[in-house]
């Protein structure tokens, strides 16, 4: 129903409320899917014109941008705007709406932020997150420790903006809201029928794939770490089966490496299994079993605490599916650890 003007309201704040909410209308039901009707008196004139969206700035100048202007912006818009540096993806893939209420704020709050940050709409700020998406460059590591260095900057220090520690807490949360315990458990059953486990991670997603290779072996016989410092790893995946299946590790930015091996076990008919930070990463499209994680904070560099958390719930919910053939290989494992004297046991200096 459409409200009519308040005895106490103008009609340029009427105006600018329609407006608004015309906007997040058209982006609830997506821009390209909305033509307009132009009409004025006379013959020939009118028509239908489909929206225009246009966007002059890359990505890495608007998060330069917004970090600059940060301590200007109202409180609300702030809110806004560290949510949408923190989880990038989330504006290009979801909706206006969706966006508002995952950083807690109105959907108003986004057009308001996008015109105080000098856009027509929010329709060109998410146009640049999904090109920057789709051309796999959310932000370089220049780019974020330039926008981190502001960010720490004595004199414009913020309360409202959230600290690393804070982003961590808040990725630890999406973890079950993204995945779902069912499909963790999933995942962790799928991965304990495959005859040989493959795992494959370079970069920093080898720190990740390590710690579950290491903890996974301790009870475990059949896994593999893909890791040869020779150069090799090709050589290694290529003896992957059909009954094999491969957990690969790979965020943004995506290794070359990660997304070659993705491939190749697909190819082999192996099943490939992916712990990613989308499900529109380079490896899930090879991936018949997905589990994702955010990884993006407000540092320079991608964050690995979300990942080594999923993959250490993933093998603790797998020793509780094996029972008793766990425990009576944790305790071999435990023996043997004991024989070769490899942790100290001796009492502390004084």
């Amino acid at each position: 129903m459409r409200r009519r003007l308040g005895r106490d309201e103008d009609d340029a704040a009427y105006g600018r409320e329609g407006a608004n909410a015309m906007e997040a209308k058209i982006l609830d039901i997506g821009p390209e899917n909305v033509a307009a009707f132009m009409g004025e008196p006379g013959i020939g004139a009118g028509g239908v014109k489909k929206s225009v969206r246009s966007s002059d700035m890359n990505l890495a100048e608007f998060g330069a941008k917004m970090s600059q202007e940060f301590e200007q912006l109202s409180p609300q818009n702030q809110k806004a705007a560290a949510y949408m540096m923190r989880f990038p993806e989330d504006v290009a893939l979801l909706s206006m709406r969706d966006v508002a209420r995952k950083a807690d704020v109105p959907a108003s709050t986004l057009v308001r932020l996008a015109q105080a940050l000098g856009h027509s709409s929010y329709v060109d700020i998410k146009k640049q997150f999904a090109e920057s998406l789709k051309e796999g460059r959310l932000s370089s590591f220049s780019a974020r420790a330039r926008e981190l260095q502001v960010r720490n900057d004595a004199s414009r220090a913020d309360s409202h903006h959230p600290t690393i520690a804070h982003e961590h807490e808040a990725i630890l949360r999406e973890i079950l809201s993204r995945n779902g315990q069912d499909r963790i458990d999933s995942f962790a059953r799928q991965l304990l029928t495959v005859e040989k486990l493959f795992m494959f991670g370079v970069r920093s997603a080898f720190a990740p794939i390590y710690q579950y290779f290491y903890l996974y072996q301790m009870f475990r016989q059949n896994g593999i770490l893909v890791n040869d410092p020779g150069g090799a790893r090709s050589d290694m995946l290529g003896k992957i089966r059909e009954t094999d299946g491969l957990l690969l590790v790979s965020f943004d930015p995506y290794a070359r490496e990660s997304v070659f091996a993705a491939r190749l076990a697909k190819q082999m008919g192996a099943s490939v299994f992916a712990v990613t930070d989308s499900l529109v990463s380079p490896i899930s499209a090879y991936a018949s079993h997905i589990l994702t994680v955010p990884t993006s904070i407000s540092s320079f560099f991608p964050s690995l605490v979300g990942v080594g958390a999923l993959l250490e719930i993933v093998v603790a919910r797998q020793v509780g599916f094996e029972g008793a053939t766990a425990i009576d290989e944790l305790a071999a494992t435990d023996k043997r650890l004991s024989e070769l004297g490899a942790y100290w046991t001796e009492g502390k200096r004084s």
